[in-house]
């Protein structure tokens, strides 16, 4: 299965769209009263980066990389839409994004995922990452679950 990642505006009307859906699952899952914004923060540095993911011209997920420090690079809004989950695509996704951030100079990949999402997390360790502390905007949060892994 071929995927095709294009480089988009997290702004973007097919941007937007996504990530409605990706907070939506999430506000659901984690009982958030409140609808959470799905404005991605960040993506005007240097290396930062959003790409649509399609597999046959249809579009199945998003994802982005957010410069952290000169090294580190943060994967963000990692979603696959449901009808394509279970398929080796979000296996597929992340391994790509190692690959664009390593290309970009980056050494290591953060990320932060949440305890009621076992099946992220369980992908994540799958692919070598391992825990670590909350960072940034994740520190404080009981829920949360941060992983890291050396890209060189």
């Amino acid at each position: 299965m071929t995927l095709e990642f294009t480089r988009s505006q997290p702004d973007a009307p097919e941007s937007r769209e996504l990530m409605m859906e990706f907070w939506r699952e999430i506000d659901k899952l984690y009982a958030n009263e409140a609808p959470t914004a799905w404005e991605l923060t960040g993506m005007d540095q240097a290396g930062a980066a959003f790409f649509i993911v399609r597999r046959e011209a249809e579009t199945i997920g998003c994802a982005a990389l957010r410069p952290l420090t000169k090294n580190a690079v943060e994967l963000k809004r990692m979603y696959v839409r449901p009808a394509a989950r279970r398929t080796g695509v979000a296996r597929q996704m992340v391994q790509w994004m190692e690959e664009f951030a390593r290309a970009a100079g980056f050494s290591e990949l953060w990320l932060e995922t949440g305890l009621r999402q076992p099946a992220a997390m369980a992908l994540y360790e799958s692919l070598g990452y391992t825990r670590r502390a909350a960072f940034g905007d994740h520190k404080g949060d009981p829920l949360n679950a941060c992983y890291e892994k050396r890209l060189r």
